[in-house]
């Protein structure tokens, strides 16, 4: 069963914008390979934003991870960390913790604003895709539909998942394993970030990072 993405009306809750260039690390001083952020959520402030919303969503820190909540269905939320640098490599271990297993979960890159960035995205009942968001409308990238792996791990089991924006090509690796790797040339620049959404039913939808490393390509 292929999973529409295309189908769902996301509203998209974002709190921290790195839209702005001047903010971007200096290309000059960066090398290939080269740590940009370590994180393993234990410090009370790395420069990701933490805020709550009406009771609706959430970021906060718990118990020595990053923890995202949402409510209210057919809605994505970003959280965002203070580094903006177009040509990246992330790594994260991720985990739902209470809700729908029908959901999505993973990293954001390029984030313009909420209208504009990349998403690498798994749903904890096994699907997963690439899409773009520009100017507010969501492509998948990858497929006409999400798709399924077995490679993903279901339920409440912890999944480890890198991304990689590097130029035009974007590739998406779920423990250890690439699942999908495309091209894209719209959208150039801006920062990276953690993703979660929703569908029909969040029922409480609870998810926790951990262990994110950031690094140059």
């Amino acid at each position: 069963m292929k999973k529409n993405y295309l189908s769902q009306n996301f509203l998209v809750f974002s709190f921290f914008l790195v839209v702005c260039i001047a903010c971007n690390l200096s290309t000059s001083n960066i090398k290939r390979g080269e740590i940009l952020l370590v994180d393993d959520f234990s410090e009370s402030d790395r420069g990701w934003e933490i805020w709550s919303k009406d009771g609706e969503s959430a970021v906060s820190k718990v118990g020595d991870k990053l923890t995202m909540i949402l409510q209210i269905p057919h809605t994505d939320i970003i959280t965002t960390n203070h580094i903006t640098y177009p040509n990246i490599e992330m790594t994260v271990d991720v985990a739902k913790d209470h809700g729908s297993t029908d959901n999505l979960i993973g990293f954001v890159c390029r984030h313009q604003n909420d209208k504009n960035y990349y998403g690498f995205l798994i749903s904890s009942d096994g699907f997963y895709g690439i899409i773009k968001m520009k100017q507010g409308k969501s492509q998948l990238l990858s497929a006409d539909n999400l798709q399924y792996s077995e490679v993903i791990n279901q339920a409440n089991e912890p999944n480890h998942l890198i991304a990689i924006c590097d130029k035009e090509k974007l590739s998406f690796f779920v423990n250890s394993e690439e699942l999908i790797s495309v091209t894209d040339r719209d959208l150039t620049f801006g920062g990276n970030g953690l993703l979660i959404g929703s569908f029909e039913e969040p029922n409480d939808l609870v998810v926790s990072f951990d262990n994110f490393l950031l690094r140059a390509r």
